[in-house]
């Protein structure tokens, strides 16, 4: 009988389990080590858990075969993937073993004083080294002076450095384990980086809040206003005053992007294109942890390919405040579950730091992640209230007090109006807003219930039956450990949208629920690879959800698809029927297609096929589902344009009455470059420091000072440049 067993796993490879690693989390790194697959691997653990549990240890004769193929497997690949440490040339097991000994027995050796004959031809040459240094010659004699201080400087930082080398060494080596975590997160970086990048200036800008943003980091840039954030074209007055309702992290970001590519809408935008792309490489690798790569890499798709994600208001392509915040809110969660999970105290630093960060980049927005974190630290006090976490919540203080602490100096009573009374405590009670209609609840200030499915279409729809068929699967399959983890992400999802059905009034403030909504439908799709039927079952429901309910079951041609797909030709709906049918007959077939790959194939052609195969699904679905961008109101940019091309550098140009009754024009101060302010034509006729200004074409009756007009801007209505020359 096949002895199913961590022991004899271990004896079979000779790689110990950790005191503090699961067994789960044991099985899955010996998996790493031999580059099985990983689906392989998620059987396995199925298999040595009902071997746990079963009280006869009976497995029957299939899993038994898995088990000997596994063992077999191990036994043949650990070798040649254990990295070599420069000892002899190995030959077999034994000849690793042996040289392995002698190292250490030399290693402690020279710990305990009695060092080989290197060590003491080693030490004879130093002593002869020092000697020769310290002959009191011109040519060195200030070398001598300060050797001491220099060796003391150099055995004082040499721990801090060997210990950054290690910290480093330990995060590349968790990031990428195998080939297969290389290539994917490659994959996943460069494939979000052409549909994220591409086109990212094509749209103008948005007033609300993209101009006031972009205006603010435009300022930062040309004028070294980085401190105190500057905008032009509302909030007060038009002229250029201090912004003081929202922290600068998000605003330096873009900043940084204009000194380095140039003012423009690009650079604007950058950041949080590559804060998104950067969130579904986490996603990945978060996905990897809790379950298997396959659920981090669909879950990375699925968060790409989530419409809000792609082309919402202050989302993933837009110059906005609030992706800087879902990445650091997202690291800062997911660092905590580590630390509570795994039981790694050396994290609590860097959680601190991702904490400060979510909150530089948009204020008591990150206070969703606090409560998202609360059953974590509840299940392990001890992780969170040890000496290193006060240090941390120090470090903590220290990066997020100085700014507003700075701020606060400056403009007093007024900041604290405006970042906190206003942007907070108003919006909180709802005095600053008024509650939108539709709600499902009368409590409900925005019907995010209502919109949450087209937003995160289509996999909203498998969300849905998700929640209940998921945990159904595990719990049928006795995997315990998971259902924890399939728990949390559902409070991670409710949290935020509950928060902001309470407090929020803006589709986009609901953006960190996409996040584990991803890896939770992820996870689903990862169970029907394996074979499941009750996971079959429930996608199918979301299938039908989706055929029936999704908005893209009526798109025209022009709008199913990138811009890049020939999909001239199909009727309304047809390359998403087509796409979502597609999906689940790959997941359905996706372990037989391994299965014949891994007997018809090579080990190294199955290797290459294994790596690309699951990158080439990612990219289809991509394709299809991330639709063109939709254009909006290019009047400002057009304006402001034309302001920038007829009137010289540095002449302020007043914006009428009728132009700055259509709204705020932070956008159009953006693409003007000059600075501009408000004045009635009244005020242009009176007012001879008036030189430049931009009226509607009706308003041309009331000027009485001659002038001259520059360039027309057609945009729905005329707007006129005009130089006032009397």
């Amino acid at each position: 009988m096949t002895n199913v067993s961590i022991r004899r796993v271990e004896e079979i490879t000779g790689v110990p389990k950790e005191t503090s690693e699961t067994s789960r989390e044991y099985l899955k790194r010996v998996g790493d080590l031999a580059e099985i697959p990983h689906e392989e691997i998620s059987q396995i653990i199925t298999i040595f858990e009902q071997a746990q549990f079963s009280p006869d240890g009976s497995l029957g004769q299939e899993k038994i075969a898995q088990v000997d193929d596994f063992y077999a497997n191990i036994e043949n690949l650990i070798q040649s993937n254990i990295p070599e440490t420069g000892v002899a040339n190995k030959t077999d097991g034994s000849d690793f073993e042996k040289t392995s000994t002698d190292v250490h027995t030399q290693v402690g050796t020279a710990k305990n004083g009695r060092g080989s004959d290197k060590n003491v031809t080693t030490e004879t040459s130093s002593v002869a080294k020092n000697q020769l240094r310290h002959q009191d010659t011109p040519s060195n004699a200030t070398y001598n002076r300060y050797s001491h201080l220099r060796s003391a400087l150099s055995d004082e930082f040499k721990p801090i450095v060997q210990q950054l080398n290690a910290v480093v060494d330990e995060v590349i080596n968790w990031f990428f384990r195998t080939s297969y975590d290389v290539v994917f997160a490659v994959s996943i970086f460069f494939i979000g980086s052409f549909f994220y990048l591409r086109n990212l200036d094509k749209r103008a800008l948005r007033n609300w809040d993209e101009g006031i943003y972009a205006n603010a980091a435009q300022h930062m840039a040309q004028n070294g206003n980085w401190l105190v954030p500057h905008i032009e074209g509302g909030l007060g007055p038009t002229a250029i005053h201090p912004f003081l309702e929202k922290t600068p992290l998000s605003i330096w970001f873009q900043a940084i992007s204009m000194e380095i590519f140039g003012i423009g809408v690009f650079a604007a935008r950058l950041p949080s294109a590559l804060l998104t792309i950067l969130t579904a490489v986490v996603v990945y690798f978060v996905g990897r942890e809790m379950k298997s790569r396959i659920v981090g890499l669909t879950g990375a798709a699925i968060f790409l390919s989530t419409p809000y994600v792609y082309v919402g208001n202050n989302a993933g392509r837009a110059a906005a405040t609030d992706i800087p915040l879902v990445f650091f809110g997202t690291c800062f969660v997911v660092l905590t579950w580590l630390v509570s999970r795994r039981d790694n105290q050396r994290l609590i630093p860097v959680v601190c730091l991702a904490a400060a960060l979510a909150v530089l980049s948009k204020g008591f927005g990150a206070a969703p992640f606090v409560f998202v974190v609360l059953p974590l630290v509840a299940t392990s006090p001890r992780d969170f209230t040890s000496k290193k976490m006060l240090k941390s919540v120090v470090g903590f203080l220290c990066i997020i007090i100085p700014w507003p602490a700075y701020m606060w100096l400056q403009f007093g009573d007024e900041f604290i109006y405006e970042i906190f009374i206003s942007q907070v405590l108003q919006r909180a009670t709802g005095s600053s807003f008024s509650a939108q209609s539709g709600t499902i609840f009368d409590f409900m200030r925005f019907p995010y219930l209502n919109y949450f499915p087209t937003f995160f279409d289509p996999w909203g729809y498998f969300l849905l039956p998700a929640t209940v068929g998921l945990p159904l699967v595990t719990i049928v399959q006795k995997r315990y450990s998971e259902l924890k983890d399939q728990i949390f992400l559902l409070w991670w999802t409710g949290v935020v949208i509950g928060f902001y059905s309470l407090t929020g009034n803006h589709g986009w403030y609901i953006l960190p629920a996409y996040v584990p909504a991803a890896l939770f439908v992820g996870w689903l799709f990862n169970y029907i690879i394996e074979g499941d039927l009750i996971a079959l079952g429930t996608t199918l429901i979301g299938l039908l959800l989706a055929s029936v309910l999704s908005f893209r079951s009526t798109l025209p041609t022009s709008a199913q698809g990138t811009d890049i797909l020939p999909v001239h030709g199909f009727s309304e709906g047809v390359l998403f029927y087509m796409a979502m049918a597609a999906v689940v007959i790959l997941l359905a077939g996706y372990r037989r297609f391994g299965e014949v790959a891994k007997n018809r194939l090579s080990r190294d052609d199955f290797h290459v096929v294994s790596h690309v195969v699951p990158v080439l699904c990612v990219v289809c679905v991509l394709l299809v589902l991330m639709g063109p961008t939709p254009g909006w109101g290019g009047s400002d940019q057009s304006v402001g344009e034309s302001i920038d091309q007829n009137v010289p550098n540095g002449e302020l140009v007043s914006l009428s009455d009728q132009l700055i009754g259509e709204g705020v024009k932070f956008s159009l101060a953006f693409y003007a470059t000059n600075p501009i302010d408000h004045a009635s034509v009244s005020e242009m006729n009176k007012d001879s420091d008036i030189r430049y200004a931009v009226i509607h074409k009706p308003e041309e009756q009331g000027l009485e000072r001659e002038y001259e007009v520059l360039d027309r801007v057609n945009s729905g209505e005329t707007y006129l440049i005009i130089r006032l020359t009397s």
